[in-house]
């Protein structure tokens, strides 16, 4: 969280938030704790978009169910910054 939240490092993780739509007011020195902050309070309270479900009961097809999936809606290609 102490590391610099560089513009290349901030355009990855939004790119990751897929169909939100919201505005992060980030500044050039920040750490990437405040922009997580900062982005938490842009989607603190939104819905979430309706994300595009590949199967009915497995949204990303990895073939673990929704209920026992962690992360429904991330394939095993799925990288991080």
């Amino acid at each position: 969280p102490d590391a610099p939240a560089t513009p290349e490092w901030r355009d990855a993780v939004l790119k990751l938030c897929g169909d939100y739509v919201f505005e992060v007011l980030a500044q050039d020195q920040m750490t990437r704790g405040e922009f997580a902050k900062q982005l938490w309070k842009a989607v603190e309270f939104h819905s979430p978009p309706k994300w595009k479900r590949l199967n009915p009961d497995d949204a990303d097809a990895d073939g673990i169910p929704d209920l026992d999936d962690a992360l429904p809606f991330s394939s095993s290609t799925t990288t991080w910054p």
